[in-house]
Parts: C-alpha cells; structure tokens; sequence
C-alpha cells in the first residue's frame, strides 16, 4: 500500500470513528431525553439537534475560505488560526445575545414555545447559544485537515461525544429540568473548542491580526464562500423548520430519530469525499493530474452502499423487537424510514457532485442550483408537510435534491469534456 492510500484510509478510519461516536452520542441522547422529559421538552431537544445545521451559518464559510487559500497559498497559517480566532468571538456575542433576548427564538420552537413556557424558550435559545459557539469546531477541523493533520482533526468531534455520552449516563441518575440537560449535554463542544483554541493560540503565537491588504484579498472570496454556504445550509435545514411547525411532539421525536440514524450513512461518503477532493481545483483539472471521474464514481457508490447498509439494519433491528424491548417504541415509524432512505440515495449524489464544483470554483452556478434546489424545497415542503407529515418532508427533500444533481451533472460533464476556467 503506497503511503497516500495509507494516509487515506487512516484519514477515513478516524473520521468515521469519530462521527460515528457522534451519531451514538446524538441517539443515545434522545433516547435518555425522551425517557426522563416529557414529550414537549423532549421535542424541544430533538429541534436543536436539527438546528444544528442552521447554525452553520455563522460560519461564515470561513471553512472553504480557509481551504482554498492555503492550498492556493494565498495566505498563511497563521492568516487562518486568526480567522478562526475572529468567528469565535462573533458566534460568541450572538450567542450572549440570544440569551439576553430569547423571543428571537419563538418562530424556531414553533408550537412547542407555547407548550414549554417561558422557562422551555430560554432553555431553547440557550441550546440554539450553545450551538452557535461550537461551530468553530467545524473551522478547526477543516484547518487540521488542509494542514495534513486529518487524524488529529478526528479527535475533536470524538472527544465531545464521549463527554456527551458521559453527561447522559449522568443525567439519568436523577431528575433534571430541561435546562439542566440542555447545558449538560450542548455546552460540551463549546468546552473542548475553548481548550482547542487556547492551544492554537500559544502554538501559533499569534499576536496580530492580517494586515488591511490581506483582509481586502480575502474579503471577495469570504463574502462569496459565506453566501453560498448560507443559502444550502438555509434549505438543508428547513425541513426542521417544517417540523416544528406542522408535526407533533412525538412525530417531532421520530423525525429527528430517523435523520440521525441516517447521518451514519453521511460521515461514511462524506469523510471519503472531502479527503479524495481536497486537493482539487480548477487547475488541477485542466492539467488532468487527477482521475476526477474515479473519485466521483468511488464516492458515489460508496454513498449509496452506506444509506442502503442503514435502511437494512434499522430494519432488522426493528424487527427484532428491540425497541420495544428497552421502551423506546416511540422512536420508530417505519413509514419514515422508507422515505428517508429515498432521499439520502438521491441526497448522495447531490453531495457528491456539489463538493466537486465547489472545489473548482463554479460559484455563480452553485448559487443557481442552491437557489432553485431551496425555492423548490420550500414549495414543496409548505404543502405536502401538512398533507402527509415527515414523509411530505423526506420526500420533498428528495424531489427538490434531484434537481440540484441533474444540475450539477449536466455542468460537471461539460467541466470534464472541455475544462474552462469558471464564471463567477
């Protein structure tokens, strides 16, 4: 085995090791939530895990930013642990504002903020607070990653959920209000970034920020990258919005379920993703240095073998009688599972296919494919939502990232036919 595909399956290993241990910290957690909260707060619980997406936002595409200008060496190291430096403490003053104004987070609760009171909508905004810090993880890794350190970048979302599942073993000794299982288990990743941060810190020993020309060079391309990762990340998590307001509190717990187990799929096709297309650019394609049909093939079929592994073995888990074995009968619906299994086998390819052209630069056509893929998404979820539940919702998801990979297809096959430089 030569050392890049050495270096490849470790990366893969780790990855997959340790958001996998994040997927069993995130089941486990609303398996205990659901048997020590009552339905309204348990539901509660279960949006901010879906919230989680939403709160990608703050980062403000800094992420990609900072992939592409260290592997376009338009800035250093240290440019980058300063970017990241820099988010932190916006997240962190949105966050001190939330909890200073919690009714901002009314329309997020939808009819559960009327259930829970006002001590279930602070606990809310305070969860919302918490995820909004820790999406610094998301620069952190990334940054790991571009430098050559993928292992080490494994080690962060593995430690958190370790910890998580810790505080859950904790939590079910007694009888916690909400908030307390709120900052139990959300204010994890918000503690081990701190730690993160302060090392990066001392290591990188920054003690001044880029200077006004630097800032002005990357400025276009941080207001492109945050743009864009704004409006996929506004439709990746609208069906949550959705869910909140037409589902009810155990339909709620049920969705959040299904999507979760289905997030296992996920790590598997993504984390090989990322890695196998990190080093590609729109320059490395018009010299042809790498197999770029390979990798997009490798990557696909490896998608559609983990969401179909998924279906099966929740399934066969089900039929064992397992979950009604340990009481938890309230977080299966089979009629969720099929259709949320149609959507990450079309969601696959649309991953796929998007990663690559965001690699490459094609920023104006991603913004059309994200911005039809997420007006459709609205229409279609606004209307079969209420007809016929979380199923309306999968299925929506599916017919509108659909559109988006026949987008994609029809651009990335012109790109490999006739490499061009993009327009943006």
């Amino acid at each position: 085995m030569s050392t890049l595909s050495r270096i490849t399956l470790q990366y893969i290993v780790s990855q997959f090791a340790a958001k996998c241990l994040a997927g069993l910290s995130q089941l486990y957690a609303l398996f205990v939530f659901s048997k020590i909260l009552g339905p309204s707060d348990a539901a509660l619980i279960s949006l901010l895990f879906g919230y989680v997406i939403w709160a990608q936002i703050a980062e403000f595409g800094l992420s990609q930013v900072i992939q592409n200008g260290i592997n376009n060496r338009t800035f250093g190291v240290k440019q980058a642990c300063t970017l990241i430096l820099i988010q932190y403490l916006i997240v962190l003053s949105l966050a001190l504002l939330l909890l200073s104004y919690p009714d901002v987070t009314r329309p997020l609760a939808g009819g559960l903020a009327l259930n829970s009171g006002f001590s279930g909508l602070f606990s809310f905004a305070l969860g919302i607070g918490l995820i909004l810090v820790s999406t610094s993880n998301v620069l952190v890794q990334r940054f790991l990653l571009v430098i050559g350190r993928g292992v080490s970048s494994s080690l962060l979302p593995a430690t958190q959920a370790i910890l998580g599942i810790f505080s859950l073993v904790a939590l079910q000794m007694y009888d916690p209000p909400l908030i307390e299982c709120v900052l139990a288990y959300f204010s994890i990743p918000v503690i081990v970034n701190i730690a993160v941060l302060l090392k990066i810190s001392q290591k990188m020993r920054i003690v001044k920020f880029m200077n006004v020309r630097e800032l002005v060079n990357t400025l276009p391309t941080f207001l492109a990258q945050w743009g864009l990762a704004t409006v996929t990340t506004v439709y990746l998590g609208l069906d949550y919005y959705f869910v909140a307001h037409n589902l009810d509190e155990v339909n709620i717990i049920q969705y959040n379920f299904i999507a979760r187990l289905y997030f296992f799929s996920f790590v598997v096709y993504y984390s090989y993703l990322q890695f196998k297309l990190k080093g590609v650019s729109i320059g490395t394609v018009k010299r042809g240095e790498l197999n770029i049909g390979r990798s997009l093939k490798s990557s696909i079929y490896l998608g559609v073998f983990a969401v179909t592994s998924v279906f099966l073995a929740s399934n066969f888990v089900a039929n064992l009688g397992l979950f009604e074995a340990t009481g938890s009968e309230i977080l299966v619906n089979n009629s969720y599972t099929v259709a949320a299994c149609i959507y990450y086998l079309v969601r696959v390819v649309r991953d796929v296919l998007v990663v690559f052209l965001l690699n490459t630069g094609f920023i104006a056509f991603l913004y059309a494919i994200y911005l039809s893929e997420l007006i459709l998404g609205y229409l279609l979820m606004d209307r079969l939502s209420l007809d016929y539940g979380g199923v309306g919702i999968f299925y929506s998801m599916a017919f509108s990232s659909t559109l988006a990979a026949v987008l994609c297809s029809v651009i990335i096959y012109r790109v490999l036919s006739s490499p061009r430089k993009p327009l943006n």
